[in-house]
């Protein structure tokens, strides 16, 4: 059976490819995590660097956030910074 998790966010990224490159770095370091994005993001699977107010959040279990936030912190600096 699948364990029961809770649930945490980290930042969020402006655009799916910032998150699939924070996505890439969890999956170097063993955490699980899923991405969460805007329902016309997802429903027309448009993928670019930033559309206008596109976000994409990534969750990852409760005892591994402050290492995801730590490990994705300079995606997430680069990303705020090209907004």
């Amino acid at each position: 059976p699948i364990p029961e998790m809770t649930w945490s966010p980290i930042p969020p990224f402006q655009g799916k490819i910032y998150a699939d490159m924070a996505a890439e770095v969890l999956d170097k370091n063993s955490i699980p995590y899923y991405l969460k994005m805007d329902w016309i993001s997802s429903a027309f699977s448009i993928e670019a660097a930033s559309l206008p107010n596109q976000m994409v959040r990534i969750f990852v279990p409760q005892e591994y956030q402050e290492k995801a936030i730590q490990l994705t912190s300079i995606i997430s600096h680069n990303n705020e910074s090209n907004s």
